[in-house]
């Protein structure tokens, strides 16, 4: 399911430029305390691996960039998209922002002016699609020294496409809660134009992510799964939220 939250500020809103935590932290004040502990704290484990099963978007809307201060500042509306396989985290998360449409994100005081709810049944085996928030593929690799240090893809390395289509077969497997059967196939992720390296900082740490416009091929189920839990990897702390690109 996806669910578009329009968020609106008598004046402004007024954020630090890397704001992600901020957003993933009233994500989870949103809902009920026993499902954000099992998110946070727990989640669908896959072969030793955590998926928390939701991603966001970034906070979109008309802003202006102070760089000297490491702020952004929105005009009065906004908008945030959140997407999960997970119907019961979006219908509780979706009753809560209802219910207190009073919002305290950062310093600033806001309404929730709209929530839309709706599912995006993927019927194609090959999808465009744009990057609402930037996509990281990375993998931890050990120097010769014996560190460690993170090495981020983008999508024209030799090796994304397979990190991307395990990363996928394993989200799938954390939906069903089993490692019974599915449709399984590589998925072909191709660049449309010239797409753009973004550097990010979460809580103190540097996380590098692809943004532009894909082509994505493969098994509808696991591009089902690209749609609703995310691209690559840290989902849920904003990163590789996709929309299926629409043509007027």
């Amino acid at each position: 399911m996806r669910m578009v939250i329009t968020l609106k500020a008598e004046n402004s809103i007024d954020l630090p430029i890397d704001h992600n935590h901020i957003i993933q932290s009233w994500i989870y004040s949103s809902i009920s305390k026993e499902l954000a502990t099992f998110l946070h704290d727990e989640g669908f484990v896959v072969n030793g691996r955590t998926f928390k099963l939701f991603c966001f978007s970034r906070l979109m809307g008309n802003f202006s960039l102070f760089p000297a201060r490491q702020r952004i500042l929105y005009s009065g509306m906004a908008q945030l998209v959140i997407t999960s396989p997970l119907n019961y985290f979006i219908e509780e998360l979706a009753n809560g922002m209802l219910l207190s449409p009073s919002v305290r994100l950062g310093s600033n005081d806001l309404m929730v002016e709209r929530v839309d709810v709706y599912d995006e049944e993927i019927t194609q085996d090959e999808i465009i699609v744009k990057t609402l928030s930037p996509i990281t593929v990375y993998s931890t690799l050990l120097r010769m020294d014996g560190r460690k240090y993170t090495a981020y893809f983008a999508p024209r390395d030799p090796e994304y496409n397979e990190m991307i289509t395990n990363n996928l077969i394993k989200k799938c497997q954390a939906i069903l809660n089993s490692s019974r059967e599915f449709q399984v196939g590589d998925v072909l992720v191709t660049p449309i134009g010239m797409g753009k390296m973004n550097i990010v900082r979460y809580k103190n740490i540097i996380i590098k992510g692809y943004s532009g416009r894909l082509k994505l091929s493969g098994p509808k189920n696991l591009l089902q799964t690209a749609i609703e839990c995310g691209l690559g990897s840290k989902n849920s702390q904003g990163f590789g939220c996709i929309e299926i690109e629409r043509r007027h």
